[in-house]
């Protein structure tokens, strides 16, 4: 299987394989679980030409990706697993809050920090504790919703409602020291939502999934989608005008698809 992933993405033959072997040696002693590469290659890093990339799996966790890079040398491994692990634990809990609001709210979270070297390697950190780590990451924090459930047979919604749904998600976040957080809140078409479990299965995220399902069938997935940040008051970053505004481009989309 090893080989046969690297004769699909690796370019050096017996380099490519004691690339893999030592990538998947590395991170096993790193975390003590036992991970699979199933890509290599796909050109060198941007932010140095001295690493090549890779995509493994936790083998007890195949749907899990993980990102890794291995400096030319084989001696140096760079992974965001630490990220992932972190977001996960932080799903159930933000999920709790989010269908509160939103009772058919799905969730997802990634952490945007980057690759960690040899030395972070606390899978069980507490999102709190993973930023004052990381200052610089920010957390993505996703939530799909099934717009027949927010739209009328016109297309319409009700904002000023949606609208105190944003502020309250973004003041529980904060209550709870989800700090730097980005929030998007997704209307999806019944039948997009309705897939959102083969999209967290997906091998990319779960929006990258629904636009290469428009490019695919050219079926509309996304009715319409708001973000914001968490300010520093703990509030969204955004008000009811600029809300209105996101609203409001999506109107056509909305009236489209009723």
């Amino acid at each position: 299987m090893l080989l046969t992933v690297l004769g699909l993405f690796g370019c050096g033959g017996s380099t490519d394989k004691r690339a893999a072997e030592k990538i998947e040696e590395a991170l096993q002693a790193k975390y003590g679980e036992e991970f699979v590469v199933e890509g290599l290659g796909g050109g060198y890093s941007t932010m140095s030409n001295n690493r090549l990339k890779a995509v493994v799996y936790p083998k007890n966790a195949p749907n899990t990706r993980v990102n890794v890079q291995i400096t030319k040398d084989l001696k140096q491994v760079y992974d965001d697993y630490v990220n992932i692990k972190v977001a996960q634990a932080a799903k159930g809990p933000i999920e709790h809050i989010v269908k509160a609001l939103w009772p058919d709210g799905k969730v997802s979270i990634t952490n945007d920090a980057g690759l960690n070297d040899a030395d972070d390697k606390d899978t069980s950190m507490s999102y709190e504790e993973f930023v004052k780590l990381h200052p610089e990451n920010w957390q993505l924090v996703y939530v799909f919703l099934n717009s027949a459930d927010y739209m009328d047979a016109q297309g319409r919604m009700n904002q000023e409602a949606e609208i105190q749904k944003f502020d309250r998600l973004a003041r529980q976040l904060s209550a709870s020291k989800y700090l730097r957080s980005s929030i998007g809140v997704y209307y999806l078409t019944p039948e997009a939502y309705s897939l959102f479990e083969e999209a967290e299965r997906s091998k990319t995220s779960v929006l990258n999934y629904y636009d290469d399902l428009k490019e695919k069938d050219g079926k509309v997935s996304l009715v319409t989608g708001i973000t914001y940040d968490l300010a520093d008051n703990g509030g969204p970053s955004k008000d009811k005008a600029a809300f209105d505004e996101q609203f409001e481009l999506w109107k056509n989309v909305r009236e489209a698809i009723k």
